[in-house]
Formats: C-alpha cells, sequence, structure tokens
C-alpha cells in the first residue's frame, strides 16, 4: 500500500471506533466527509459518495440544513455527481446549495460565488447552455469584483473562464476583447491558460481591434465627406445671383 491508501485505511479504521463512541458528534461526520474528499481526488467516487451521504445525513441531524459545514457536505456531493456525468443531479444539488447561501451568506460572498462558478460549468459542459452558464459567469465575476476587488486571485480564475467561453468556446471577438480590456491582466504570463487557449484569445483580441480601428477609421472618412459636401453647397449658395426683391410688372413693356 502506498501512503495514501494506508492513510485511508487508518481514517476507515477510526471512522468506525468514532462511530460507536460518539455516535453523533460532529467529528464523526467532518471525518466521513474527509474521507469522502480523499476518495473524490482518487477519482474513486461511488465510495467518495458514499462517504459524502454518510456525512451529510448526520450534519443535517445535528446542524440543519441550513449550516455551512451542511452546506459544504451537500456542494461536495454535487462534485461527485458532476464528475459522474450527473449533471441533473448536480444541478439539483447547486441550486440547492446556492438558494441558502444568498439567504445565509448573501450573494456577494465567496462561497456563493464559487457555488455560481460550479454552476456555470455545469451549464457548459454538462448542458452546452453556452447563454446560461455566461449569465453565471458574469454574475460570479461582478460578485466577486465588487467583495474581493479585480486583483484578487478568485476574480482573476473567474474572469479567465469567463474569457475561455467567450474564446476558446464561442470564438466572440467581441466580448473576448470587452472582457480582456475589463482585465489586463489576462493576456499576462501566467494568467492560467494552456498555450493554445491564450494563442486563440490572443488571436481574437487582435482581430477584433483591428475591425474596430476600420470602423474608426471609416466613420472618420464619412464625417469628412459630410463636411466637404456641407462646405461646397455653402460656396454654391454664395455664388448663386441674388433675386430682386419686388414683384415686377409682366405688362411693361
Amino acid at each position: 500500500l502506498d501512503f495514501e491508501e494506508e492513510r485511508i485505511f487508518e481514517m476507515k479504521t477510526l471512522l468506525k471506533r468514532a462511530q460507536r463512541v460518539l455516535e453523533d458528534h460532529p467529528l464523526v461526520f467532518d471525518l466521513a466527509n474527509d474521507l469522502g474528499e480523499k476518495f473524490r481526488v482518487k477519482g474513486r467516487l461511488d465510495e467518495a459518495k458514499e462517504f459524502y451521504e454518510l456525512s451529510l445525513a448526520g450534519k443535517m441531524k445535528v446542524f440543519g440544513a441550513e449550516n455551512t459545514k451542511t452546506l459544504d457536505t451537500l456542494n461536495n456531493l454535487g462534485i461527485v455527481y458532476k464528475n459522474q456525468g450527473n449533471y441533473e443531479m448536480s444541478m439539483q444539488i447547486y441550486d440547492q446549495v446556492l438558494t441558502v447561501k444568498e439567504k445565509t451568506l448573501g450573494k456577494t460572498h465567496p462561497s456563493t460565488l464559487d457555488t455560481m462558478m460550479n454552476i456555470a460549468v455545469a451549464w457548459k459542459v454538462g448542458f452546452k447552455d453556452y447563454a446560461k452558464a455566461e449569465v453565471m459567469y458574469r454574475r460570479a465575476l461582478d460578485g466577486y469584483e465588487k467583495s474581493l476587488g479585480k486583483k484578487h486571485v478568485l476574480t482573476r480564475r473567474c474572469a479567465r473562464n469567463t474569457a475561455i467561453l467567450y474564446g476558446w468556446t464561442l470564438k466572440s471577438r467581441e466580448k473576448t476583447l470587452a472582457l480582456v480590456k475589463e482585465y489586463p491582466i489576462l493576456l499576462q504570463a501566467g494568467g492560467g491558460f494552456s498555450d493554445q487557449q491564450m494563442n486563440v484569445i490572443r488571436t481574437l483580441v487582435q482581430e477584433q481591434m483591428l475591425i474596430e480601428e476600420r470602423r474608426r477609421l471609416e466613420r472618420l472618412n464619412l464625417s469628412d465627406v459630410g463636411e466637404e459636401e456641407e462646405e461646397d453647397e455653402e460656396q454654391q449658395g454664395q455664388k448663386r445671383p441674388k433675386r430682386p426683391k419686388g414683384n415686377l410688372d409682366k405688362s411693361a413693356p
């Protein structure tokens, strides 16, 4: 057995003892959650789900449905469903978690925004509904910026994921450039993009900048033409002979 497997074996043994001795003590449910985390990281999702559900049942009983400890484990269970490809169940859990977090923590709390990010990923990857994914990414990004500022690592992470949606997935020049103007740090080294993603995003930004510059020059040219036409009309008006005042007597010889 490697070190991690030995650690898991020890934790399972400790959990069985704790269940006998401590019964409904919070430490029992924390330990079950930690075991679920170990199995999730190793990709053993069925076992992760088993221990998350054990932890969740206990926390619901001891802390209630709106406690942050309960919500954390419920969110972890949603991640397991997502990793198993069950996006419908995952989305149900995320929606439940988000509703409670917005009520208890507020709409701009980092934990609330993390759940919004999870929902955005589910819409994007699981359901291919990019419009709804964009809405959630933008909500999360606005929240991170308000609560943590543009330079915070969580804000930058959300901006990066939004840029990947705009550039890599949607290939939208306009939206990618607009986001880069909001967050110039995205194009700096160490932004978290793969080389391919960065190349695509840089290309889209450059193309859109050229398009906007061409449009600007076209508007200037049209404006110049309009001014020249006005000047020509003024000059022609000045050359026209003035009409004599008064009425002419057409019967006069």
